[in-house]
């Protein structure tokens, strides 16, 4: 809302109540001044308050950014979780596996050795 200040009927209006023309001419570009540097600190202010609500909605933006950001690490970490499972179970296998033919081997030794030396 920018103010527009009629210098001629201002100066006008000082005279006829008795002020000196020079003076009522000194006192209107005065006006003037402090009406232009209100409205360019009002501008300002807009500007600074116009920049401060950007920052904020681009600081909020990025939190919400963060958030899918995590939500996307927590599904990557699931999927780990499901993948390590899986290889825990085919371990789990392979062991057992290992174990009865390990079981087998050390009965196969025991009955050669029992062989040779009881059974002539």
């Amino acid at each position: 809302m920018e103010t527009i200040l009629d210098t001629y009927a201002f100066i006008t209006k000082l005279k006829e109540a008795g002020m000196p023309e020079p003076q009522a001419v000194v006192m209107s570009d005065i006006i003037k001044q402090v009406e232009q540097s209100t409205s360019d600190t009002i501008k300002q202010v807009k500007q600074s308050t116009f920049d401060t609500i950007k920052q904020s909605e681009q600081s909020r933006s990025d939190v919400l950014a963060t958030k899918v950001d995590v939500q996307a690490v927590k599904a990557d970490i699931q999927a780990v979780k499901a993948e390590i499972l899986q290889v825990k179970t085919e371990l789990s296998g392979q062991i057992m596996l290992l174990r009865w033919m390990l079981g087998f081997i050390l009965a196969l030794n025991v009955s050669i050795a029992f062989k040779i030396f009881f059974i002539h």
